[in-house]
Order: structure tokens, then sequence, then C-alpha cells
């Protein structure tokens, strides 16, 4: 792809920055290959006077900015350690609510066949049967919908926070590869569409949980008595309700 980080970056007049590829011939005849990204200036009311970038500069600043979020290798087992223990506390959890609430539905069923039974003996009115039937019914589907929320409540955001781990812990290699497109995807999900391009400079914000990380590094950095556990469980406990609240 010539233009590999076309529609990632806004320039600082709020354009988008598009790519533009250049060759460049020799008098022996060798031809060299150029890729720009500047400012599409389409803005009517803006004249836009930032300068281009060359494709290897945006790219090694990206690279950089995709570091900045990187899960250290000790943070990312850290974090998985925690999240197993969930992982079997939630099992737990949900299991004992399960059991105690099929007990529930065993009841109602019981109270379904014995209703059928006095309807079919002539000894409940039609009426009645209908109506109390509708009852049960509504409790028993109450009850296995609350067991299919809960489910999903309690263990729906263990698959996806771990896979962002692992997305997380692999982001240096991402930044060192030559792969532009890996380092556009990468970007978008980790900055949204908060990247800018000004004065030749890429800066973006970070979103969630992308930005708990950076907040940690920084931490660390500006704590001389540095304790990694200090960190973590705050930096878990943010990521573990990002990651919740989206399952909800």
């Amino acid at each position: 792809e010539p233009r590999a980080l076309c529609g990632l970056l806004h320039c600082s007049c709020v354009m988008m920055i598009t790519g533009e590829e250049k060759l460049k011939h020799q008098k022996n005849g060798n031809e060299h290959r150029y890729v720009y990204y500047h400012c599409t200036r389409k803005s009517k009311k803006v004249r836009c006077s930032e300068p281009p970038i060359a494709e290897g500069e945006l790219a090694r600043q990206l690279s950089s900015l995709i570091k900045q979020t990187a899960l250290p290798a000790d943070w990312a087992d850290d974090l998985r350690g925690r999240l197993a223990k969930d992982k079997v506390d939630s099992a737990q959890s949900v299991s004992a609510f399960e059991r105690e609430t099929q007990g529930k539905i065993e009841v109602i069923n019981s109270k379904l066949q014995r209703l059928l039974d006095g309807y079919l003996d002539q000894t409940i009115d039609q009426d009645t049967y209908k109506s109390e039937k509708n009852k049960l019914v509504g409790e028993k589907v109450s009850l296995e919908q609350m067991i299919t929320s809960l489910a999903q409540t309690q263990s729906g955001w263990i698959e996806p926070m771990e896979k962002w781990i692992n997305q997380a812990s692999s982001l240096i290699e991402v930044a060192e590869c030559d792969d532009l497109l890996a380092k556009k995807v990468v970007s978008k999900e980790i900055f949204g569409s908060n990247l800018r391009l000004s004065a030749s400079e890429a800066s973006g914000t970070a979103q969630h949980p992308w930005d708990f990380v950076l907040s940690a590094k920084t931490a660390v950095k500006n704590d001389e008595n540095f304790q990694q556990c200090a960190f973590l469980e705050p930096l878990y406990n943010q990521v573990r309700t990002h990651f919740i609240t989206q399952s909800g």
C-alpha cells in the first residue's frame, strides 16, 4: 500500500492528512520512490501552511506513541494472574447462583405439572388454569433470564480483557516492525480519531483502557519509591471496570 497511513491523522487545521507518492528519476536511470503525508487543504475557510512529513518519519513517530501505551511483560503477567483468579471466582459465583435458581425452576415445573393434572382431571377450570399457568411461566422465564444475564455480567468481560492484555503486551513488536498497516490498525484502536499532526509532529490522546497504562507508567516514572503492586492493583481495577461496563 503506497499510502498506508492515509485517513489516520487530522491536520492542525482539522482537515485530514493524506499521502502522496513521488518518483525521482536519476540520470543513471534509477528511480527512487518517496511517500509524503500532508494536509488535504480542502478547507475553504482556513489556509493551511502545515509542511509535509516523510512516511518514514511519520511511522517513527507513530511507533513512539504506540510504545507509550505498551504493557510491560511483567505487568502483563501480573494482570493475567489477577484475571485468572477473578475468572475462577466468577465461575464459582455463577455456578452457585445457577444451582440455586435451577432449584426454583424445578419447583415451578412441578407446580406446572400439578396445575396441568388438575386441569385434565377437571378439578381446575380453564380460566384459573390459564391464569396460574401464565403466572408460573412468567416466573420461570424471569429466572432463566437471570441465569443468562448473570453469566454474561460475571464472565462476559473476561475474554475481551484477556485479549486486550495480550494485545497491549505485544505493542512493542508492532511498533518496531515495518508493517505500516499494522501500525495504523493499532493506532486507530489506541487513539481513535484523536491523532493530530502539527508542525510535523504527531500527537494523540489515548482512549480507555490504553490511557490507564500511560497514566500508570507516568506515575511510576514520577515515584522514586516505586512499588509495583501499588500501581498494578489500581491499573487492574480500572481496566476490569472498563471491560465490565463494555460487556453490560
